[in-house]
């Protein structure tokens, strides 16, 4: 479970999760330089990177102190074959600035604990 300094809780995957936590701060520096100079910002990333990369959206756009980005910062995120990473409410509220491709196919984007 994340708590972001808006408001927003997400419950997540707690290993993706982790991973999301321990890669923001490397980055932090080089992302708040780019948002000032007025770039936009695309993570891209598969499977489990697609699953670290939703996370990694979701604190720089909501995320407690140092995690979050200024709010008008554009950032951006596709998922391909994105595991199911986080509860329902937070991935609605994902979808203006994260987009998932799946392979129809492909069962793992599908399974969520209630497919279970």
């Amino acid at each position: 479970r994340a708590c972001g300094s808006d408001g927003n809780t997400v419950v997540a995957h707690s290993g993706m999760l982790a991973s999301a936590r321990a890669v923001e701060p490397e980055m932090r520096q080089a992302l708040r330089a780019l948002v000032a100079q007025g770039y936009k910002i695309i993570f891209v990333g598969h499977s489990l990177g697609a699953g670290v990369v939703a996370l990694i959206v979701w604190l720089l756009k909501h995320g407690a102190g140092e995690e979050r980005l200024p709010d008008r910062a554009e950032i951006f995120g596709v998922g391909y074959a994105t595991p199911s990473v986080m509860d329902f409410q937070s991935a609605q509220a994902m979808k203006p600035y994260f987009t998932s491709v799946v392979n129809p196919c492909d069962i793992v984007p599908r399974l969520t604990l209630s497919s279970l």
